[in-house]
């Protein structure tokens, strides 16, 4: 086993007992051990994502914000930059993998939903709607992967109903 292999180990290791300075530091080892190369390996962008997905407010990466959401002065408490980080990362791993698509999207949806509530809690209603109709996409390929899974649907219904809420707050502003 390369050291990479084991230290991406340590990484999923320490994700799974909520250690996630450690799952980071180990993630940011075999992503700087591979190299570019990293960006062949489904398993390393699909625990990146996971790691970078799950990082608390404490490790946010401020230089990682996109264009769009700098505008949004305290969008540093929300750690955009890891958010960024796990979308890219578990986009990369479906397109590597198409059996990790799934669990990719699940990834993605989950980091959509949690910008589109803090955009909002913090007056950026039009950006919290724009990320709430991506989640809706990618939801909705979910439900067309996994018709049985009835969290999807339950999330879809949710996501709908906060997206027509932003609506109302966006409109009121104008």
């Amino acid at each position: 086993m390369e050291s990479w292999e084991e230290e991406l180990k340590y990484a999923v290791d320490y994700l799974n007992n909520y250690e996630f300075s450690e799952a980071k530091t180990c993630i940011d080892y075999v992503l700087e051990e591979l190299g570019s190369e990293a960006e062949n390996h489904a398993e390393v962008m699909l625990a990146a994502a996971k790691v970078y997905h799950n990082l608390p407010t404490s490790m946010a990466s401020p230089e990682l914000y996109d264009e769009e959401v700098q505008q949004a002065p305290s969008i540093c408490d929300i750690t955009e930059g890891n958010l960024r980080k796990a979308i890219e990362y578990a986009e990369k791993a479906m397109n590597i993998n198409p059996a990790m698509k799934e669990e990719a999207l699940d990834i993605i949806v989950l980091c959509y939903n949690f910008q589109a509530e803090k955009l909002f809690t913090i007056g950026e209603e039009s950006l919290s709607h724009s990320r709430l109709n991506q989640s809706i996409g990618y939801l909705e390929e979910l439900i067309k992967m996994n018709p049985a899974e009835e969290s999807y649907r339950n999330t879809l219904k949710q996501v709908k109903e906060l997206t027509d809420y932003a609506m109302e707050g966006s409109n009121t502003l104008e």
